[in-house]
């Protein structure tokens, strides 16, 4: 039996399998609870109960498991990342799988029969009044265009230009408070990291605040290069050489104080500090104003 200390089992009886546990599993809730009160209740009862070993054997452990804790609450409490959060989490489950309105996991081949023959029936009447629609409005519909068209020559508007994601940003990024945020699925040593920000007139990813960590946290894969370093007077600073005001360090962080250290974000969004090195690691790029 491993001797290796397992506080999401031992103290939230979490079991290996069931890790890292997504946030309704780690606040003891329904899948997609949507009552915010319930959902601040369960962060407190559990927050109130981790900290209970902060001052005993497992202290460090105690304060990861606390941040995991915060985050999970703070994306779940906010409907545009809660959202976000179900969304990803929803397409994670497996295919087989139905989920009620109340979150619980079920499965009837009885009821997926009954719904695919209904679902049939829907789409053979969508297809016949697309059909009759295309027929029917033909005319309208070319000449609504050709009058479009003359209005865009006469104005000068260009609807490729005048989308919401400026040109040069991948189009999987996203956009969050006025920035553009990109999350690609790949390790890189810090070297090419850097390289692939130039490239894309980027800069790495730099949170500012708890509501951003909440918007971050379902988002990153492992350890993410931050744009943060310690300058020459020994500060930590961002991208533009200010002061940072906002950290979120692990227990016993930062842990290096060589000039030029840079930091990392893991699962939990817990802030790592390190010398650089190749280790490779994810890449997160910002742009906006800083």
């Amino acid at each position: 039996m491993s001797d290796v200390f397992d506080p999401y089992y031992e103290w939230l009886g979490i079991r290996p399998k069931d890790q890292p546990p997504n946030h309704y599993r780690l606040l003891a809730l329904d899948l997609f609870e949507e009552n915010p009160n319930v959902i601040s209740h369960a962060a407190s009862r559990q927050m109130t109960y981790v900290r209970t070993f902060q001052n005993g054997e497992h202290a460090a452990e105690s304060q990861r498991l606390l941040n995991h804790i915060s985050v999970a609450k703070l994306c779940l409490l906010r409907p545009e990342t809660k959202a976000a959060y179900d969304g990803r989490l929803r397409s994670e489950l497996p295919v087989h799988d139905d989920i009620d309105p109340d979150g619980s996991i079920f499965r009837s081949r009885r009821r997926g029969r009954r719904v695919a023959w209904l679902a049939g029936l829907l789409v053979l009447a969508a297809l016949a009044a697309v059909t009759w629609g295309i027929v029917s409005n033909s005319d309208r519909f070319w000449a609504a265009e050709a009058d479009e068209t003359g209005s865009a020559a006469i104005d000068g508007s260009d609807t490729e230009t005048s989308a919401a994601q400026p040109l040069g940003i991948p189009p999987e990024a996203e956009q969050w408070n006025g920035h553009w945020y990109w999350f690609p699925d790949q390790e890189l040593p810090i070297t090419e990291a850097r390289r692939l920000a130039e490239r894309h007139n980027a800069r790495f990813l730099i949170i500012n605040s708890d509501e951003e960590t909440s918007f971050v946290f379902p988002r990153i894969r492992g350890k993410t290069y931050l744009g943060i370093h310690r300058n020459a007077e020994g500060d930590w600073t961002d991208a533009a050489g200010q002061p940072q005001a906002y950290f979120r360090w692990s227990f016993d962080e930062p842990s290096t104080d060589e000039i030029g250290a840079i930091v990392m974000a893991d699962e939990s969004v817990e802030w790592f500090s390190a010398a650089e090195s190749s280790t490779p690691h994810y890449v997160a790029l910002e742009w906006g104003d800083e």
